[in-house]
């Protein structure tokens, strides 16, 4: 093929009647200027769509998060008012608690509807966005819009109607309750619980959205970076085009700057410079070539530069998605612990009411035989001297007489006759002892906190578990050592205390059980629980309860005050006796809660309470829980 042919063919491809008229640098810079246009603007127009698309995806998730918060405020606003609404029926006993439950209600009343309008403002302001879910929202306040308004409205409505303070007779208070279950399962209460549930499909459509934004967000970068990569390819071969072009045209300088473009472009160099030697068309291409080293260096710079912030933009999504994931985490555990204390808590009031109900059903009788032993002591006294003296004036008596006091044995009969009334009386005595520690032990569910004997609460626990203390067929008896000094009264809920004191007690019994059924019954185990008390100061006691059971590992000592968390098989512990406990101590009366332990050889805690509480601190931390 001749030259002609060559250029002929290439004559063919490339608008020659334009390049004829143009000098070789003319040409050059032509040439150059298109490969250099094609690929600055191809990077422009990737960068530009990407951008667009990266700041609707964005946009959409900033939508979308906010109004997953809207959803989950208004929810848990939804789900609190009827939890206290619920509540209302077992208080109405309790005028005031039942006013205070009622004052809960109200405010999260109050925020249901603040919740309500917040996210209706907040839907018209994305009226116009693309989310998918927003008809279902709209939707969802159309269907619902004055459900919340209409069902606060009959409870205040209901709650005024009862009027819980003058409720006096029992039968009052049961139609007040009945009245309040009937509104608990009636229509618009039930509807009022679909809202509930209709927001969290509506959370879940909003993440959805959110999932097809983060798609978007990928394709936007992925055409941004074909754009980008295709021009830049494209302006190479054109370079490499014109350069082939031109060969015959360019001398030396022209080699230089092919070796420079070369390496620049083999070894992604973009430091080095073409060395301009002449002015002419030569020089001006060295500029251009210079410029266009420079320009590809910054777009470069540029694209690792947004993809940097691309990947800290996904580094901070899942590092929310994962907070958002432990929050709501967290809130469910804290919701089934404030259950769990809500039936541990109801359990522990139906005990002490029971407690109390048996104490004063055995009192009455035992005060009644009690008060009429010395009575009946005094009376069987008089008639045993006036048989004596009968005795004395008649000393023969007739012999149906001797028969009968032979069958009677009246000897024995008036040996024995006063030492029975002294066992009576001794019984009696310790009857009343019982029923005075469970009259202690049944304060479980009184809401004020008074000074107390703390010796007094100790005994009165011991005194419940005096059956789980004694020998059984099983196992010996468990030695109870007291060591008490002097204390102060103290001031305290004493009811919680006492449920403290069972709780720990009860551990301990099961531990030393335990113990001594691995043990196979040794006689040379001797189990024991320790408990002594002294005062740290003026203003704080301790307590000490210790046993010489099993003990335990660091690791299971550092979770026992955790919610939930038992060593016991299923179905013989719930996890919430420490944890409780731990509340109690540490929440409610300011004190401190310690365990020590050593597997195999006992556990022993420590209670640090103060003397007095500070009421205006008492009602602050009251408040906060």
């Amino acid at each position: 093929m001749t030259k002609c042919q060559k250029n002929k063919g290439l004559n063919s491809f490339l608008p020659i009647s334009i390049f004829h008229k143009l000098s070789v640098a003319k040409k050059i810079g032509f040439g150059y200027a298109i490969a250099i246009g094609v690929g600055v603007l191809g990077s422009f127009t990737g960068t530009f769509i990407g951008d667009y698309f990266q700041h609707q995806a964005m946009e959409v998730e900033r939508q979308v998060d906010e109004e997953v918060e809207l959803f989950n405020e208004l929810k848990s606003a939804i789900l609190q008012a009827r939890i206290h609404q619920q509540q209302l029926i077992p208080l109405l006993e309790k005028p005031l608690d039942f006013q205070e439950e009622f004052t809960n209600f109200a405010q999260q009343a109050d925020n249901a509807k603040e919740g309500w309008d917040e996210l209706e403002s907040f839907i018209q302001t994305i009226a116009g966005t693309n989310l998918k879910h927003t008809t279902q929202v709209v939707t969802f306040l159309r269907t619902y819009n004055g459900v919340q308004d209409t069902y606060f409205e009959q409870v205040d409505k209901l709650i005024k109607q009862i009027d819980a303070s003058n409720l006096k007779s029992p039968s009052q208070i049961q139609a007040a309750q009945k009245l309040l279950l009937d509104f608990t399962n009636s229509s618009i209460a039930l509807k009022f619980d679909g809202i509930s549930d209709e927001l969290s499909e509506l959370a879940e459509a909003a993440e959805d959205d959110d999932e097809q934004a983060d798609a978007a967000l990928a394709q936007a970068q992925e055409t941004r970076r074909f754009i980008v990569f295709s021009t830049n390819l494209i302006s190479i071969l054109l370079a490499i085009l014109l350069a082939y072009y031109t060969t015959k045209t360019i001398t030396l300088p022209i080699i230089k700057l092919t070796d420079i473009a070369e390496e620049t472009t083999r070894n992604s160099n973009f430091d080095l410079q073409a060395p301009v030697i002449t002015e002419d068309e030569i020089g001006i291409l060295a500029i251009s070539l210079n410029e266009l080293i420079i320009r590809v260096k910054y777009l470069l710079k540029e694209q690792a530069k947004a993809q940097e912030e691309l990947e800290l933009n996904n580094l901070t999504l899942e590092r929310k998605v994962k907070q958002r994931t432990e929050k709501l985490a967290t809130t469910l555990k804290e919701l089934q612990y404030t259950q769990a204390q809500l039936i541990q808590k109801e359990k522990m009031s139906s005990l002490g009411k029971l407690v109390a109900g048996i104490a004063h059903e055995i009192n009455n009788p035992v005060n009644f035989i009690y008060g009429n032993l010395q009575y009946t002591k005094d009376y069987l006294q008089d008639l045993l001297n006036l048989i004596e003296l009968y005795q004395s004036e008649y000393p023969n008596p007739t012999k149906a007489i001797e028969e009968e006091m032979e069958n009677i044995e009246l000897e024995f009969l008036q040996e024995d006759l006063p030492n029975i009334l002294s066992s009576m009386q001794t019984g009696s005595e310790r009857i009343r002892e019982i029923v005075k520690s469970l009259r202690t032990f049944s304060r479980l569910d009184e809401a004020d906190y008074k000074k107390i004997d703390i010796h007094e609460s100790i005994e009165s626990t011991l005194m419940i578990l005096q059956s789980r203390l004694k020998a059984n067929p099983e196992r010996c008896e468990i030695n109870i050592i007291k060591n008490y000094d002097k204390l102060p009264l103290v001031e305290c809920y004493a009811g919680q205390l006492n449920q403290v004191f069972l709780n720990l007690l009860f551990n301990a019994i099961d531990v030393l059980e335990e113990k001594i059924n691995k043990a196979n019954n040794s006689p040379f185990l001797v189990p024991q629980i320790s408990i002594s008390t002294k005062p740290l100061d003026n203003e704080r006691i301790a307590i000490h309860v210790a046993d010489n059971g099993l003990g335990m590992t660091e690791e299971v000592r550092e979770q026992i005050f955790n919610p939930f968390f038992t060593t016991k098989p299923v179905g013989q512990g719930t996890g919430l006796g420490l944890a409780v406990s731990y509340q109690i101590v540490v929440d409610k009366h300011h004190g401190e809660f310690n365990c020590t332990s050593t597997p195999g050889e006992g556990t022993e805690f420590v209670i640090e309470i103060p003397v007095s509480q500070d009421l205006r601190k008492l009602v602050e931390v009251e408040n906060c829980n």
